[in-house]
């Protein structure tokens, strides 16, 4: 995680998801404070899914495959424009997407809510390789197969939104 990404402020949250102050990112888990991220699941114009494979230095999900686009929202920031901004500075992508849950989840011991958004792309993404190791796409069934008989090739935080939300509808 850069220096820039560390010092990013963002909400903290209540266990209810309302806004109760401000902490810097780098300091958010150590503190055990809640707070928020977006996820994006988006399919190119085969239907296949689009997955971000993270890099082998990432801190916390190193090697793993997880959301199309993910992020915490600034202080003060929607999640539809976080979904937006992430979308835009990791993939360089602007595509309408459409909310398709919430779930919580505990991330140490911190609360983390995450919303899911979902959208479809046409034209070809092109990836912030200091975050991404790589892209993958994967057709809805070798998806859904993978996730049950190999969940340990995917983030913790993949599988909770998978569990909670039918990414395949």
């Amino acid at each position: 995680m850069s220096a820039a990404s560390n010092a990013m402020v963002i909400d903290v949250v209540d266990g209810n998801n309302v806004p109760v102050g401000t902490i810097s990112r780098g300091r958010v888990l150590a503190s055990h404070k809640n707070f928020r991220t977006v996820h994006i699941i988006l399919k190119d114009k085969e239907d296949n899914f689009l997955l971000q494979k993270l890099r082998n230095d990432h801190p916390r999900s190193p090697g793993l495959l997880g959301s199309s686009v993910a992020g915490y929202l600034k202080a003060g920031e929607t999640y539809k424009a976080a979904a937006r901004r992430k979308m835009l500075n990791e993939l360089h992508l602007r595509v309408p997407v459409s909310e398709i849950g919430q779930i919580a989840m505990h991330d140490e011991h911190s609360l983390k809510f995450i919303t899911v958004f979902n959208g479809k792309f046409s034209s070809a993404p092109n990836f912030d390789t200091n975050q991404i190791d790589s892209l993958v796409y994967m057709p809805s069934n070798e998806l859904h197969h993978r996730i049950n008989y190999h969940p340990e090739i995917f983030t913790e935080t993949f599988i909770s939104i998978c569990n909670a939300i039918n990414i395949f509808k």
